[in-house]
């Protein structure tokens, strides 16, 4: 077969600056991929889950970000500790099961026993072994932060604080009035993507598409490219607008401040999204499983103060809402043209995309070991409402 595009041999940076995407081969390949999980997911602040889920002194959950097994535990002392669950034994598992509570956790093919703050408190034999050091032994440790009750984890110990991933995030919501701690936790659910991460990511964080593909998306947020308000700044990327309708039978929203756009969309890198309102907000948590397929987890959280019938209303809402199943074959189809080869680059309209633009640079320069957080993409002549 003849290729109906020649050989690029440009350096990605160059592609990068005359507008275009990253190579196709970074979306398709396992060894672009193996880079990724290296130098993106295990040196990023991730969301694990949220201070409910632990409560007491020794309540845990385990998950998995991406290809690496973690514990998220509350200590006896009440603080909240993460560590990647691998015994230093030999590689098991630690800790069983996706939550419960335990006084100490014992690793359940040689009985070595790790306390809550992860030192190693018993190895069967290990006093026949001469110079054996437990000290040296701990559960390996991760940077963990909160946000209000969102607990988020860091594998990489040496980086920069939460606080500079979220960026003027959470200033921007106290600004709208909206406390994190009056939603509670209602439930998780899993869908995989049939696309590589990226590929995803870039979809949801532009609306050029919307006019096109998400009509009942565009019938209730006014997407008109001069009022759809958008930023990328460092790891934080912002969508702002306001809603032209309600949705059919949705409760009615409380009074709130007019400076509260109807429709905010945040996605903070690499790999979780978040929309909220004055009734709930869902938080989005992405891995990639292989090349071509990502997991989806979904976190919603509602309003104390909503009942259950309200609750279940929202959620008939949410699951008749055609806009998921309409991006899941949006991606799966960019991802089947970026595997036949044909499509080296694709090439973006940078007033629209910039923010694709962004993402893409945030990817490359990751790779490339260069600073993430100080990166700006300016768009000519916006206005935004979020906080500079």
């Amino acid at each position: 077969m003849v290729s109906i595009h020649p050989i690029d041999t440009r350096s990605v940076r160059e592609v990068l600056d005359a507008g275009q995407s990253l190579p196709a081969e970074w979306y398709t390949t396992p060894e672009y991929l193996e880079r990724e999980r290296k130098e993106v997911f295990t040196r990023s602040w991730q969301y694990a889950g949220h201070v409910d889920q632990i409560p007491e002194a020794g309540d845990f959950f385990t998950f998995q970000a991406g290809h690496l097994p973690l514990v998220v535990v509350r200590d006896a002392k009440g603080g909240i500790n993460a560590f990647v669950n691998v015994c230093r034994h030999r590689g098991h598992a630690v800790v069983l099961g996706q939550c419960g509570n335990q006084k100490a956790f014992q690793c359940h093919y040689h009985a070595w026993t790790y306390r809550l703050n992860g030192e190693l408190a018993a190895a069967p034999r290990s006093d026949r072994e001469p110079g054996f050091d437990k000290s040296s032994l701990s559960m390996i440790p991760l940077n963990v932060d909160t946000w209000g009750p969102l607990i988020f984890v860091n594998p990489d110990t040496t980086s920069a604080p939460l606080a500079d991933s979220l960026g003027p995030l959470p200033e921007l919501l106290d600004s709208w009035g909206y406390d994190l701690w009056s939603y509670r936790f209602r439930k998780e659910m899993h869908l995989e993507v049939p696309s590589n991460w990226k590929v995803y990511i870039e979809n949801a964080i532009e609306c050029y598409h919307c006019p096109t593909a998400h009509p009942s998306f565009s019938d209730r947020v006014d997407v008109d490219p001069d009022t759809y308000e958008l930023k990328a700044s460092g790891h934080l990327i912002s969508h702002i607008s306001r809603l032209k309708q309600e949705r059919n039978g949705r409760i009615p929203a409380r009074p709130v401040p007019d400076a509260r756009p109807g429709y905010n969309f945040f996605y903070i890198w690499p790999n979780m999204m978040l929309e909220i309102n004055e009734n709930m907000f869902n938080i989005r948590r992405i891995y990639p499983q292989d090349p071509h397929r990502t997991n989806r987890f979904a976190h919603t959280y509602f309003d104390r103060s909503l009942t259950e019938a309200e609750i279940l209303e929202v959620e008939a809402e949410m699951a008749a809402d055609p806009t998921l199943g309409e991006d899941m074959v949006l991606v799966e189809r960019v991802q089947n043209a970026l595997r036949s080869g044909m499509l080296p680059h694709a090439q973006l309209l940078m007033d629209s995309e910039f923010l694709l633009h962004h993402v893409q640079e945030l990817v490359y320069r990751t790779l490339s070991g260069e600073p993430t957080l100080g990166l700006e993409t300016p768009r000519s002549g916006q206005s935004y409402l979020a906080v500079d």
